[in-house]
């Protein structure tokens, strides 16, 4: 599966305008994603929200001038936290190959709830 995380993005902005709730209702990773201004933030909601849909393999597009070397780094470092994340370049686009390891991916959610509780 591939999406463009421009087009959400621009999809989730123009329904947040037109809709009092159930922006993104057609696609279910989407339901409950909110983009934040950080985007590396934003690409962990979207993977955790693939979690919770049990899709395991996605490829996330950029557009070309919309990432910078710092974000590619710390989306590419996100997969101490996820699995597996591949970088490519393609079609004049930023391209993230995630696999999702489940186990991996739901023990660092446990203990971020835990330490959140602890809190």
């Amino acid at each position: 599966m591939k999406v463009n995380f421009n087009s959400i993005l621009e999809n989730y902005n123009s329904e947040i305008e037109n809709k009092l709730r159930g922006f993104n209702t057609d696609l279910d990773y989407l339901k409950y994603w909110v983009p934040s201004p950080n985007t590396v933030e934003s690409v962990y909601n979207l993977i955790s929200n693939f979690r919770e849909c049990d899709i395991k393999d996605v490829t996330i597009e950029f557009n070309k001038n919309y990432l910078n070397s710092e974000q590619i780094d710390k989306i590419l470092k996100l997969k101490e936290n996820v699995g597996d994340i591949k970088y490519f370049f393609e079609n004049n686009k930023h391209n993230f190959r995630v696999k999702i390891e489940f186990k991996i991916f739901d023990s660092i959610k446990s203990e971020i709830q835990t330490a959140i509780k602890k809190k």
